[in-house]
């Protein structure tokens, strides 16, 4: 057999006969249909029935307990006869030639992969043409399952992953990248319907993380581990208007740490990092005072002093971001760094420049807001770690925490529970950005515990 094609069917009742009546009327000679019923809750599997009483020796079918779209495949890839493997999801059409077309396409050029291009139908009658087969990169070529023909011997044990949305993302590149040069036809074959079924179309928040699963899946394959954020930025961010940064576990965030006089946070950070609580390095240190020079030697890293005055601070600075860049760093941290950041080493760290402010923004903002909450005679005192934005003090919050005070608590005694306070805020900070746990959006932050 030349051709089988797999349509996984749920709850399709409105579309599945225009689907099948573009199935049953291919002029390939030698193909079979398999229909896999994915517990639909509709009439889909009576028009199964319907169909498959007109066409016994066409059509295939098969009734599954809801498991979704990649299992489903699944299941229909090993219940296929045919040398090549085609997908269509059960709302769309194909042209009556798609697959003789597709399988000609194949055998000719001894492709292991055959792709076309495809035509998005949408709800108002409006068309567009999707040039899909005229990528020259193979990850760029879109994942899409639906406007390709696999030849499955060259699959081999590669099956879809299960439970997941966006399953042919994973299926797709590792297919291509593990075949060759792919047959192309630049024909729209596949008329992909554009409406509320869609499974692309749905933004639901639980469904859409499912992508972390998916790229996780790929950072060990063949796509090179450098390349992977190009491809899905190229796939699906640009293609859905995300935003997105992907990191890897193996690869350790390189952390500068900025100071001026005070010693409290620098010595807090540098002991979490000596005693290994963070998965970090920390290259070097820089200040605009000699203060703190015993301190870095102390800890054996090294220091750089970049005094700073109103002349010279434009010059100082982009010395600083050579010397940055120059270590490769990945994201800075003020610990009681006394100087205003300026727009440009901003721009260049985006939510990469983590501040800690001693007081519980946005109250008492200020340089002496201890000295503002005694004469406020305030019960608590607390601290702010925030990314650095060019609007002064008021970047996006990581971590706040607060602690009481009574009315015989002195400036001094603020001052000291204020820096208490001020190290263990910043080092909650600088540990939930290591661990990738801040998801900053606009002025604001998630944090995954």
């Amino acid at each position: 057999m030349k051709v089988s094609i797999i349509i996984p069917v749920y709850n399709a009742e409105k579309y599945l006969r225009q689907c099948l009546d573009s199935l049953v009327n291919q002029t390939l000679d030698d193909y079979e249909i398999i229909l896999i019923n994915d517990g639909s809750k509709d009439s889909s599997e009576a028009i199964i029935q319907e169909y498959k009483a007109r066409f016994p020796e066409r059509i295939n079918a098969v009734t599954v307990e809801n498991g979704g779209q990649g299992r489903a495949r699944n299941i229909g890839m090993e219940l296929a006869r045919g040398e090549y493997l085609g997908f269509v999801d059960s709302d769309d059409w194909v042209a009556e030639d798609m697959f003789e077309s597709m399988y000609l396409a194949a055998v000719e050029s001894d492709a292991d992969i055959c792709v076309c291009d495809a035509v998005e139908c949408h709800e108002d009658g409006s068309r567009t043409y999707l040039p899909m087969s005229a990528c020259e990169e193979p990850a760029r070529m879109t994942t899409a399952v639906w406007n390709k023909l696999f030849k499955k011997s060259t699959l081999g044990h590669l099956r879809f992953p299960e439970g997941l949305w966006y399953e042919d993302l994973a299926f797709v590149i590792k297919a291509l990248f593990s075949s060759g040069e792919p047959a192309r036809l630049s024909r729209g074959l596949y008329f992909y319907r554009v409406g509320q079924v869609s499974t692309m179309n749905n933004n639901n928040a639980r469904k859409n993380l499912n992508i972390i699963s998916i790229v996780d899946g790929l950072k060990d394959f063949l796509i090179p581990q450098e390349k992977i954020e190009d491809y899905f930025a190229t796939l699906y961010a640009q293609k859905y208007e995300m935003s997105f940064r992907l990191y890897f576990s193996d690869t350790k965030p390189r952390m500068a740490i900025f100071v001026s006089k005070m010693s409290h946070c620098l010595f807090d950070l540098l002991a979490r990092y000596t005693a290994g609580e963070w998965n970090v390095e920390i290259p070097l240190i820089i200040s605009n005072h000699p203060d703190m020079q015993h301190v870095a030697e102390r800890f054996g890293i090294p220091f750089y002093l970049f005094p700073i005055t109103k002349e010279t601070k434009e010059e100082q600075e982009q010395k600083e971001m050579e010397l940055l860049a120059k270590h490769r760093i990945t994201f800075i941290v003020l610990a009681r760094y006394m100087q205003v950041i300026s727009e440009q080493m901003i721009n260049a760290y985006p939510n990469r420049i983590i501040n800690i402010h001693h007081s519980f923004l946005p109250a008492f903002v200020g340089a002496k807001p201890y000295h503002a909450a005694f004469e406020r005679g305030v019960k608590i005192i607390g601290a702010t770690s925030h990314y650095v934005t060019t609007e002064l003090d008021a970047g996006p919050i990581i971590e706040q925490d607060v602690v009481r005070i009574t009315h015989k608590d002195t400036v001094s005694d603020l001052v000291n529970k204020g820096k208490d306070l001020e190290k263990i805020v910043l080092s909650r900070a600088v540990q939930k950005h290591i661990e990738r746990k801040v998801l900053a959006y606009k002025n604001k932050t998630v944090i995954f515990n």
